[in-house]
C-alpha cells in the first residue's frame, strides 16, 4: 500500500523526492509542475516545496499519473450553490438556526462554553464551537486567547493567494483552439501561477456565445471581464502535513474544534471530511471515513465489449433513462426521446465482466457469485461470528473466512457432508476459524448468540408445520444487531396450499417430506414467532434454469461412471427427468429462488451507512 511504502518519506519535499530519484526535467517542467500549479494555484517554486507524500497520494487518488483509463470527473448539477441550498434546507427542517450576514470578530472560551462576539455588537453563548474557516481566519478569531499549540499547529497551514478574473477573453487561451483544455497553464510570474480554466468544459455550461473563462494572476486585466476577486488556497506543504498529524492535540481541548479543507488537500471533499470529524468529535463519537473507491480499469478487450454495449443502449433505449455508474466514477447515461414516461434507473458496475455475456460460463463461477451475494448481503466483517444452518459441503464456510477472517460455525445432519467439509476446511488451513457440527438447529444453546445467520436452501426440508419453530430458533440465537439471510426455492403463493396437500414427482422420487415454501409462508412464519422484519428481497430463479441445464449436461456426459458405481438406467432417467422438470419450472417462472435479508427493527448498527446499497 502507498501509505505503508518505506520508500516514501512523509517529511520529504516534492523537489527532494524528484531529485533523489532522477526524474527528468521534461517530466517535471512539462507535466508535474503545470498540473500541480493548476490544482493548487501555486508558482513553480512553491510546487517543488510541497510535501511529496501529499502530492503523490493526491495524484494517486485522482489517477493523474496514468496515461489511460482515467475516471470521469463529475460535476454537481447547478454547482455548489445547489448542495449548499440542500444542506441549509435539511438543517432548518431539523430545527437548526442559521444566522447569515453576521460577521464574527472573536470567539472566546469561558467556564460555561464559548462566547461568539459579532461586529454588530451582539454576542452569543454556546456549549462548544466549530471554526469552519480558513486557518489564518481561525487564529484571527481566537485572538490573544489562542494557545501555543493552536498557533503552532494551525499556523503551519500555508496559503497561496491569487487575483482571479471571470471573463470571456480568448487571448488568455492557447492560440490553437485544438489545444484548449479544461486547465490551461500559462506559467509563473512574480511568484504566482497564471492559469486559465475553461468553465464551459469544467462545469458543463452549454450557453451559446463567447465561452466563459476564469484566469488566476494574469499579466494584464482580461478583456470582457465580468468579475474580479481575490482569495487564498491552502497548499500541501511539508509543514501542513506535519500539522495535520497533530490536529488531535488541539481538537476540542477548549470546547473548540477546527474544521476546513486545509486539513486535507484543500478541496471541497476535504472540507466535508474535516466537518464530519469535527461534528463527531463534538458529539464524543469516533468518525470512520470511507476509503476511496477502487477505480475500474478495463483491458483493451473489455473496452471493446463496453463500447459494443454502450452503443447498443444508445440505439435502443427509447424512453426514460439508464445510467451505468462504474466503480471509481466513470458514468454513462442513455436517455430516450419519449416524453410521457420518464423512469430513471441506475446500475452500479463493479466489474468489467458486466459487459460480457458468456453462454458457456463455468458453474463454479456462478456458484462463487451466489456465495458472494450471501456474504455481501449479510454484511460480514472480521469481528462477526457466523452460523450457517445446513452447511453443505463447506463452500460458504471456506469462502467467507478467506474473505473476512470471521469466526464460523456450520451445522448439518449429514455425516457424509460433515466428513467432506471437515477435510476441505483442513486442506484450506482454516480449522482455527471454522467449527463444523453434526447438530439439529433446535439443539443450539439459546445462551450463545451469533452476529449473522445464513441458511441456504435448507428450509425446504423443515416442513410447513415447523417453519414458525425454525424462525423462533433463529431469533433465539441471533444477536441484537444481527442479520439473518435466507435462500430458498419457492412456489407461487396462489399454488402453495394446493401444492403442500398434494403429491408430485419431486415429493415422490427426489425429495420425500420436502416442502417448497411460498414467499408469504416465509414472512407469515417470521411475523408469527419473531420480531424480525424483511430488509431486502431478491428473486433470481431464472438463473436456475441455466444451472439445471448444465447439471443435466454434466450428468449425462458421465453416464458410464454412474453405471460403473452400480446405478441402473431407471436411476439415470429419473434424474434426467428431474433436471428437465425443475428447469421448466424456473424457465416458466413457476418456481423461484429467493434471497431474503431479515433483521429486527431499529438495527442502526448493521445499516449505519446510508450510502451502502445492496449488491
Amino acid at each position: 500500500m502507498f501509505e505503508n511504502n518505506p520508500d516514501i518519506e512523509h517529511n520529504e519535499s516534492l523537489g527532494e523526492f524528484l531529485n533523489s530519484r532522477g526524474y527528468s526535467e521534461l517530466f517535471v517542467k512539462a507535466y508535474l509542475i503545470p498540473i500541480c500549479g493548476s490544482i493548487w494555484s501555486c508558482s513553480s517554486e512553491g510546487v517543488l516545496s510541497f510535501s511529496a507524500y501529499s502530492v503523490l497520494s493526491f495524484c494517486r487518488n485522482h489517477y493523474l499519473l496514468q496515461l489511460f483509463g482515467r475516471p470521469q470527473w463529475l460535476t454537481v448539477k447547478w454547482r455548489s450553490q445547489n448542495y449548499v441550498k440542500k444542506v441549509k434546507e435539511e438543517l432548518q427542517s431539523n430545527g437548526s438556526q442559521i444566522i447569515a450576514n453576521c460577521e464574527v470578530e472573536l470567539v472566546s472560551e469561558t467556564e460555561k462554553g464559548c462566547v461568539v462576539y459579532c461586529k454588530d455588537g451582539s454576542e452569543e453563548m454556546y456549549d462548544g464551537c466549530i471554526l469552519a474557516v480558513h486557518a489564518p481566519d481561525a487564529l484571527r478569531l481566537l485572538g490573544d486567547e489562542a494557545t501555543y499549540d493552536e498557533r503552532r499547529i494551525i499556523g503551519a497551514f500555508q496559503y497561496a493567494y491569487s487575483d482571479i478574473y471571470l471573463h470571456r477573453d480568448k487571448n488568455l487561451m492557447p492560440q490553437n483552439p485544438a489545444a484548449w483544455s479544461a486547465w490551461n497553464f500559462l506559467g509563473s510570474t512574480n511568484d504566482k501561477v497564471c492559469v486559465t480554466y475553461w468553465l464551459n468544459i469544467l462545469q458543463n455550461i452549454e450557453e451559446a456565445g463567447e465561452p466563459f473563462f476564469v484566469t488566476l494572476n494574469p499579466e494584464h486585466v482580461p478583456k470582457n471581464t465580468l468579475l474580479k476577486w481575490s482569495t487564498g488556497h491552502p497548499v500541501p506543504s511539508v509543514a501542513a502535513y506535519k500539522a495535520s498529524v497533530e490536529l488531535d492535540h488541539i481538537q476540542g481541548k477548549r470546547r473548540i474544534w477546527f474544521s476546513g479543507a486545509y486539513q486535507g488537500y484543500g478541496f471541497h471533499e476535504d472540507g466535508l471530511k474535516a466537518g464530519m470529524i469535527a461534528a463527531h468529535g463534538i458529539l464524543g463519537k469516533c468518525c470512520t471515513l470511507q476509503a476511496n473507491p477502487k477505480h475500474m480499469v478495463p483491458s483493451w478487450k473489455e473496452l471493446g465489449a463496453r463500447l459494443f454495449v454502450t452503443r447498443f443502449l444508445s440505439c435502443f433505449i427509447t424512453t426514460g433513462s439508464l445510467t451505468l455508474l462504474e466503480e471509481g466514477g466513470t458514468m454513462f447515461t442513455f436517455e430516450g426521446t419519449g416524453k410521457k414516461c420518464s423512469p430513471k434507473s441506475v446500475l452500479r458496475v463493479h466489474n468489467p465482466q458486466f459487459y460480457w455475456k458468456n453462454e458457456d460460463e463455468d458453474l463454479k463461477d456462478a456458484q462463487m457469485r451466489k456465495i458472494s451475494l450471501l456474504i455481501e448481503k449479510a454484511r460480514i466483517e472480521k469481528k462477526h461470528e457466523i452460523l450457517e444452518i445446513g452447511c453443505g459441503w463447506g463452500s460458504l464456510a471456506i469462502e467467507v473466512v478467506k474473505r473476512t477472517g470471521c469466526k464460523y460455525t456450520g451445522i448439518t445432519l449429514s455425516t457424509e457432508q460433515l466428513k467432506l467439509a471437515e477435510k476441505r476446511v483442513k486442506d484450506a488451513g482454516l480449522q482455527d476459524n471454522i467449527k463444523l457440527l453434526l447438530c439439529d438447529y433446535r439443539q443450539l444453546p439459546k445462551t450463545y448468540k451469533y452476529d449473522r445467520i445464513i441458511s441456504c436452501e435448507m428450509i425446504e426440508a423443515v416442513g410447513h408445520e415447523y417453519m414458525e419453530e425454525f424462525f423462533g430458533c433463529c431469533e433465539s440465537v441471533l444477536a441484537n444487531d444481527g442479520l439473518l439471510v435466507l435462500q430458498f426455492i419457492s412456489i407461487p403463493d396462489e399454488r402453495y396450499d394446493e401444492y403442500r396437500r398434494s403429491s408430485d414427482f419431486i415429493k415422490e422420487y427426489i425429495f420425500p417430506g420436502g416442502c417448497l415454501p411460498s414467499l408469504s409462508r416465509i414472512t407469515s412464519a417470521m411475523a408469527t414467532t419473531t420480531r424480525l422484519c424483511v430488509e431486502h428481497v431478491e428473486n433470481f430463479g431464472i438463473h436456475y434454469y441455466q444451472t439445471l441445464r448444465l447439471w443435466r449436461k454434466n450428468f449425462l456426459e458421465r453416464q458410464c461412471e454412474i453405471v460403473a458405481l452400480g446405478f441402473n438406467e431407471q436411476f439415470i432417467r429419473t434424474w434426467e427427468y428431474y433436471f428437465d422438470y425443475c428447469g421448466a419450472g424456473f424457465k416458466s417462472h413457476t418456481l423461484g429462488t429467493y434471497q431474503v435479508v431479515f433483521s429486527r427493527p431499529g438495527n442502526v448498527t448493521a445499516f449505519s451507512d446510508p450510502y451502502r446499497s445492496w449488491p
